[in-house]
């Protein structure tokens, strides 16, 4: 393959591993290249291609590279550019003049487990095999929890939050039906917003702003520390909760939850530390 109009190239990944490069291949056409330079296995960009539905192919070095074609097209505001899907999921649009916005990215956790796996299978939906995490806030603090795998449910979101929403109050949620039992216990008044509502407000306007915020945080939190051990996943989701919640300085947080670690009275031994 003899490409030399090299237009852009942008990452599906915050580390750098899968590059995608654009080139001008026509008036108006790009073709694409997937690489994954800095693992040599092949792991990495076979289950890439095996998720998105496409086929690999070999360059001039032997290494197997995954490569299409896009097309030009217009948007709503008149403007022509190139989007960028992968697995039927847009990822990316592209300018002519070589600006990328990308859209979504691959997390560490996931791009871990494809290059370690020879086959990769993606779980899609709410599978019995993802966590969920409860996340609940108000303007100054917020509240997670693993509820468990697979989707939430009435007895669940009772159990983690009923003592952290004070009676009477008002929730702003999105409809989960599971929400409903907690307005009835605890007398709530409620205001709930479609998906789709946020995209027709400003961010700044969006009702659930504030909790999409900490979810976002959550994710970008957890991909930061892919190695952690999935039993301690609450002790993670603990940490995100007492750096938000602590008023202070970085350090006078560290020099908080020092103090707590070291007056904790609690002694386990080395046995059953290591036999979580």
């Amino acid at each position: 393959m003899n490409l030399k109009n090299l237009m852009a190239k942008f990452y599906l990944d915050k580390e750098k591993d899968i590059v995608v490069k654009l080139f001008k291949s026509n008036e108006d056409e790009l073709t694409y290249i997937i690489e994954t330079p800095n693992h040599h296995t092949g792991n990495l960009i076979t289950n890439l291609s095996k998720v998105a539905g496409v086929k690999t192919v070999k360059n001039e070095n032997d290494m197997k590279i995954i490569t299409g074609t896009l097309y030009a097209c217009i948007n709503d505001e008149a403007q022509e550019l190139y989007i960028f899907r992968l697995g039927g999921v847009k990822t990316a649009n592209i300018y002519p003049d070589g600006k990328v916005e990308r859209i979504a990215k691959i997390p560490a956790i996931i791009k871990l487990l494809m290059a370690q796996t020879k086959d990769y299978k993606l779980y899609r939906g709410l599978s019995r095999n993802k966590y969920c995490i409860g996340v609940a806030c108000n303007e100054n603090t917020v509240a997670c929890f693993v509820e468990g795998k697979a989707k939430t449910s009435s007895i669940k979101t009772l159990k983690f939050f009923k003592d952290h929403i004070k009676p009477n109050s008002v929730l702003k949620h999105d409809g989960e039906k599971s929400h409903n039992i907690l307005i009835k216990e605890l007398d709530l008044k409620e205001e709930f917003y479609k998906a789709t509502t946020p995209n027709k407000v400003k961010d700044e306007d969006n009702p659930l702003r504030k909790v999409n915020h900490h979810c976002a945080n959550i994710r970008d939190f957890l991909e930061a520390h892919p190695g952690f051990n999935r039993d301690e996943l609450q002790d993670y989701l603990n940490l995100y909760s007492f750096k938000y919640n602590t008023k202070g300085t970085n350090l006078e947080k560290v020099e908080k939850i020092l103090e707590l670690s070291l007056n904790s009275n609690k002694t386990i031994t080395f046995r059953e530390y290591y036999s979580k």
